[in-house]
């Protein structure tokens, strides 16, 4: 499955982006707007750290030095998604057992 930033970026700028029921939880739980969700992703250059086989992790930056990670699938088994899943989102900086490194980029 081909992982395209660029592309994805654009979708979560236009709106075009599904938010599954978990990750609509996540961002009520953890305080996280749309517009938040939308400026990490779309515009401040986000970056992906880690592909699955079907979805990947993304790194973004939703206020100056606030990171935000939201994993996004592409698709499943049987399809391939015209429009971007968001699985889960969560600002790892407020991770309890600090797992990230290089500027929330890696796990420890």
């Amino acid at each position: 499955m081909q992982f395209d930033l660029i592309k994805i970026s654009a979708l979560f700028r236009s709106g075009e982006f599904a938010i599954s029921p978990y990750a609509d939880r996540r961002m009520q739980k953890g305080g996280i707007s749309n517009e938040l969700l939308v400026e990490a992703i779309g515009r401040d250059n986000p970056k992906i750290i880690e592909k699955y086989t079907y979805s990947c992790l993304i790194l973004g930056w939703g206020l100056p030095n606030k990171p935000l990670h939201a994993v996004v699938a592409l698709g499943t088994v049987d399809e391939e998604y015209d429009t971007p899943m968001l699985i889960t989102v969560y600002k790892p900086d407020e991770d309890e057992k600090d797992r990230w490194k290089d500027n929330y980029a890696k796990r420890k």
